[in-house]
């Protein structure tokens, strides 16, 4: 495995809360998605994307689960290896707000060659729901591809629609998924 390494690739970290029944160590009652209220272990994964190649895991308290936490194992997994094994980039979670009726967003600051100043973006996302049709083209042959997922609850989605918006509001990111005319973002009556 190692001499996978030598080729150019991405280092994901992955954290998931772990319910506990009992008396382990380290468990702590914190955010806790699927059982409000229980104690609960934090996993951190860093894994080999691609592959799904587990580099490292650690198991902390479970009010230990944001991406701060992951931190040290990733700079203890990055000190060990040589630099030319390194990966290129790390892929992580970054934390999601809520922006209204279903959608997330997450915003930064961005200055594309040409603008004269520094711009925010927000970047939403919604999860897939219901049936989607995809279509595409190959060599003139038409490819179609569906997409079901749980209508009600949305269950085991495979992906997200995303929208883009650059601004010079300083609301937070609520109050601009509401303000933006996004499909199915905002309401319009």
């Amino acid at each position: 495995m190692a001499a996978l390494l030598d080729a150019p690739w991405i280092l994901d970290i992955d954290t998931a809360v772990k319910p506990l029944y009992g008396k382990q160590e380290g468990a702590v009652i914190a955010y806790n998605p699927k059982k409000p209220g229980r104690p609960s272990h934090s996993y951190h994964t860093y894994l080999m994307a691609g592959l799904r190649w587990v580099v490292g895991t650690e198991v902390r308290p479970g009010n230990q689960h944001s991406g701060s936490h992951s931190l040290p194992g990733l700079l203890k997994i990055l000190d060990e290896l040589a630099p030319e094994k390194r990966s290129r980039m790390v892929r992580g979670d970054c934390g999601w707000s809520d922006a209204g009726q279903g959608w997330q967003g997450k915003d930064g600051k961005l200055r594309l060659s040409g603008w004269p100043a520094e711009r925010r973006v927000v970047v939403l996302r919604r999860a897939l729901k219901g049936e989607m049709l995809l279509a595409s083209e190959d060599g003139g042959q038409g490819l179609l591809g569906f997409l079901e997922a749980d209508r009600k609850t949305g269950k085991q989605v495979t992906g997200h629609e995303y929208a883009v918006l650059v601004t010079n509001l300083d609301h937070d990111i609520l109050a601009l998924g509401q303000l933006y005319p996004v499909s199915g973002l905002a309401d319009p009556h």
